[in-house]
Parts: C-alpha cells; sequence; structure tokens
C-alpha cells in the first residue's frame, strides 16, 4: 500500500498499473484472499492477463 499510494485499496484498485522510478509495480489479491473468496479469482485472472500483456510490451523477446 505505501508503496504504490496512501489511499491504496487492493479491491478497487488491483490490476491498475503504476510507474515509479522505472519500475512498473501491479498489485493484485493474495493467493489466499482468492482460496477465502473464490469469487475474486475472475478478477484476478484478468490482473495475470495483465501482467501478461505488460511483459510482452516491456520485454518481448522473453517468450522466443
Amino acid at each position: 500500500m505505501s508503496i504504490i499510494s496512501e489511499d491504496f485499496k487492493i479491491t478497487k484498485d488491483h490490476g491498475r498499473w503504476t510507474e515509479r522510478n522505472g519500475v512498473w509495480m501491479m498489485a493484485t489479491y493474495h493467493p489466499s484472499a482468492l482460496l477465502r473468496d473464490p469469487s475474486r479469482r475472475p478478477e484476478a485472472f484478468l490482473d495475470l492477463k495483465s501482467l501478461e500483456k505488460k511483459i510482452w510490451e516491456l520485454c518481448p523477446e522473453t517468450y522466443n
């Protein structure tokens, strides 16, 4: 929370990319939170797809 922003809320702000000093960051749900609340799994899946897209964008040679 303190890394991304002071008023960060995981349920509202997960999956949003933030860049600070050349480092890209995105928060997502902790795996144990997904075990306790399976209804959040589709949101977490979209966050991971966003991560995949960012990797392709920043490091296209990664998957060659």
